[in-house]
């Protein structure tokens, strides 16, 4: 007879480890689009602030977003075996997270504000 508290674990692993991977992904994927666009950018003749901010938004965007699954990730390891060690930490971690993503899409937030004002100002 299979115990259900091993299922339940087995399932929180499996459920764990995909947000893991997908968070990673994530990052990985946006830095690779970054760069990518960053070239492109200057092929198109795009100026080097233009560029910069460009990658700077997309870059910053993939952060926010995979940082946010692998809280998830975190949360869940947490659940699988709760220690008030492993939630003094999960509690640190979550923070500096919430904290670095908040300071990113403020990050983001200001990029686009100055694309605008480029977009905006007369050549």
């Amino acid at each position: 007879m299979v115990h259900y508290f091993a299922i339940k674990s087995d399932i929180l692993t499996v459920f764990k480890e995909v947000f893991e991977m997908a968070g990673i992904g994530i990052i990985f994927y946006g830095g690779v689009r970054s760069i990518l666009a960053y070239i492109i950018a200057t092929c198109k003749g795009k100026t080097l602030v233009e560029r910069f901010w460009q990658f700077r938004t997309e870059l910053g965007q993939s952060i926010i977003s995979g940082l946010e699954l692998l809280v998830a990730a975190d949360v869940i390891s947490t659940l699988m075996n709760v220690t008030y060690e492993k939630l003094g930490i999960i509690f640190v971690l979550i923070i500096l997270r919430t904290l670095l993503s908040y300071v990113l899409m403020q990050e983001v937030k200001n990029v686009k504000i100055a694309e605008k004002a480029l977009a905006k100002k007369p050549s």
